[in-house]
């Protein structure tokens, strides 16, 4: 298969996933939510911390951190690699 046709065929691909976006995006909300569920059900083996045995900690865990990641990028790391908008004009 040459570069172009397999450029233009991935291409193609990508955009029919972002047309299923709303699909993708509650398969990935039903996989989360069913691995809380299935968190109330096994428990760890040996939890490290008196928190984590309880059930969606990490569910919890994950979401705090992930905010927590998205507020830092945002307010010190896009300030300190960005670039003010006529930057490459002058």
């Amino acid at each position: 298969m040459a570069w172009d046709e397999l450029q233009n065929s991935l291409g193609s691909w990508f955009a029919r996933q972002r047309n299923n976006a709303a699909a993708w995006r509650l398969a990935f909300f039903v996989a989360l939510g069913a691995m809380v569920v299935m968190n109330l059900f096994l428990r760890p083996a040996h939890p490290h911390f008196g928190v984590d045995a309880l059930p969606g900690f990490w569910a919890v865990f994950a979401l705090g951190t992930a905010v927590i990641m998205a507020l830092v990028l945002k307010k010190i790391v896009a300030k300190l690699i960005g670039r003010r908008e006529d930057y490459y004009d002058r």
